[in-house]
């Protein structure tokens, strides 16, 4: 990899059978739907990937309203899987999803993540312009 700094250049060289960490963590930035003071409900995430490598393991994890961190580890990706969906079902002002695994330490390939999404509701048949 080549790079430039305050006018300096050099090149990195990367070894690529390095072995990948052994614990691993990604989360979406904190979601409020740009109203934070109205509930919403989170129905799923859905965690795409590239194949799992062989060794390593992918939970889910989410945090309701700044409380405390959820490990799904009932919704686990293991070796070849692409795709995770688990059901969060509940409602909250602003979310924090993703996921966070481990990688045996003989592991050399990284998981690749595609994506991180989270299917949620507005409950717009909650709003108060829309009450009887």
């Amino acid at each position: 990899i080549g790079w430039e700094k305050e006018g300096a250049f050099g090149l990195d060289i990367i070894d690529s059978n390095c072995k990948v960490a052994e614990s691993f963590k990604a989360t979406v930035r904190q979601f409020d739907a740009r109203n934070v003071h109205k509930q919403k409900g989170a129905n799923r995430v859905i965690i795409s990937t590239s194949p799992v490598p062989e060794g390593t393991t992918v939970y889910p994890t989410y945090t309701l309203n700044d409380g405390t961190e959820v490990v799904d580890t009932d919704g686990v990706m293991g070796e070849g899987d692409t795709q995770l969906e688990f059901t969060v079902d509940d409602r909250f002002h602003v979310i924090d999803y993703g996921l966070q695994g481990t990688s045996e330490n003989t592991v050399t390939t990284p998981l690749r993540v595609k994506g991180i999404a989270l299917e949620w509701d507005p409950l717009k048949d909650e709003d108060i312009g829309n009450a009887e």
